[in-house]
């Protein structure tokens, strides 16, 4: 099996200070799902900065999608970008922009044309519940919605891999609960996801592989707190530039199982030769 993600003894400082991270291993499968969890301070922006390669490190060895990254090119990172999503714990939407436009950016970016993207734009804006504030200027956005703007955003590339940094850190226990159901939802249809967190109520909802940081070493836990070596892989590789998962053998009872009937699709995949499918509207509700 192809590994989206796996780190071997990998280490990291700043100049010449200490080591951030000390011989952090461990792999993320094809539609995995796990917590990246630890004390404030412990290392959890930092590891998420080098899954996203605005980071390399200071020594061991990187493999993302097949391939070493810690030789990657600098001209070739904004390709591997590409397959990766990314949600900040600030948002960093542009104040200018309306939340259909900032969601629309990665895509005006890759030079699509408005009249390509509009339908998914649109399409994803009402899955995540802001088809009524579309036209809205982050200022006059709640926390929440500007957080289930910068998912939007994150997922508008269709990319292989989502991180999520404490995006539930600045909202109330019920809407924490619709967010992890939303990436809960990705998960089942082919994305794999980390989320960053210190919410054990939250974590605590899901029966998922913990990633836990502390005094830069990373120890890998059950959904039940014990310690094992490695996340269980769950799925098969996804394929195609539409990512149409394929039903595989998963561990039994987690999260990033392969649904059993037929496979999901991207709401906003409209080539005919993918499966007819809808997200769950209870997904954003």
């Amino acid at each position: 099996m192809v590994r989206v993600i796996r780190f071997e003894n990998v280490g990291l400082r700043y100049g010449m200070g200490p080591e951030i991270l000390k011989d952090v291993s461990f792999n993320l499968a094809p539609r995995s799902f796990q917590f990246l969890t630890g004390p404030s301070g412990a290392g959890k922006t930092t590891l998420i900065r080098l899954l996203f390669l605005s980071l390399r490190p200071t020594r061991g060895i990187v493999t993302m999608f097949g391939r070493d990254v810690t030789t990657l090119p600098r001209r070739e990172v904004p390709l591997f970008r590409r397959r990766i999503g990314v949600v900040f714990q600030d948002f960093r939407l542009l104040d200018h922009l309306t939340t259909y436009e900032n969601v629309a950016l990665p895509l005006r970016v890759l030079g699509r044309s408005e009249a390509d993207y509009r339908p998914d734009v649109v399409e994803l804006l009402r899955w995540v519940g802001l088809g009524e504030r579309m036209h809205a200027h982050p200022p006059v956005l709640s926390g929440g919605e500007k957080q289930r703007a910068a998912i939007a955003r994150a997922l508008i590339t269709q990319p292989e891999l989502l991180l999520a940094d404490e995006p539930t850190g600045n909202v109330d226990p019920p809407l924490a609960r619709r967010l992890l159901r939303l990436f809960l939802e990705l998960n089942r249809l082919g994305t794999s996801v980390v989320i960053a967190t210190h919410d054990f109520s939250l974590m605590d909802q899901v029966d998922a592989p913990r990633l836990v940081l502390a005094d830069g070493q990373l120890e890998v836990e059950r959904g039940d707190g014990r310690s094992r070596a490695a996340p269980v892989p769950t799925a098969s590789r996804i394929r195609g530039c539409r990512r149409v998962p394929r039903a595989a053998p998963a561990a039994a009872g987690g999260p990033g199982a392969a649904p059993a009937a037929r496979p999901g699709r991207r709401p906003w995949c409209r080539r005919a030769r993918c499966p007819a499918g809808r997200w769950p509207s209870s997904s954003a509700s």
